[in-house]
């Protein structure tokens, strides 16, 4: 029994076709009515998003996002629904996606993410790959 109230707001800036900035803020406060001691969850999510276009061959798109997870009590367990999965406390995440299309056949994809949640050090993981359409 998640009940949840939410707002989502988001500013978009494109200057030119090739670019775009956005801005985007989350507000939810969710309440976990189920358990003897209810248990209320607030998040706030902030994200800032760039996206450049190679004109028609590729784009690049770099994300860095700013989570935190306020809770009421300390419950024994936590559902997953009531914190849309965020650890207690903040959280950084940054995303770096890279494509480009070589040829009419062949494309090339470079991915970065990293994370770091609650007071856990930062996680990297990246991944390439060349894809040849036949």
């Amino acid at each position: 029994n998640i009940n949840s109230e939410g707002v989502i707001s988001e500013l978009v800036y494109k200057p030119t076709n090739s670019i775009e900035a956005a801005f985007k803020i989350e507000l939810k406060r969710a309440n976990d009515i189920f358990p003897s001691q209810p248990t209320k969850a607030d998040l706030n999510i902030e994200t800032f998003r760039f996206v450049y276009s190679l004109s028609g061959k590729g784009t690049i798109r770099a994300e860095i996002s700013r989570n935190e997870a306020i809770l009421s009590s300390n419950p024994v367990f936590l559902p997953f629904d009531l914190t849309k999965g965020l650890i207690v406390g903040k959280s950084y995440f940054v995303t770096v996606n890279f494509e480009y299309r070589i040829s009419n056949f062949i494309q090339a994809t470079l991915n970065y993410f990293g994370r770091a949640e609650g007071k856990s050090r930062f996680i990297h993981t990246g991944t390439a790959e060349v894809r040849a359409y036949f």
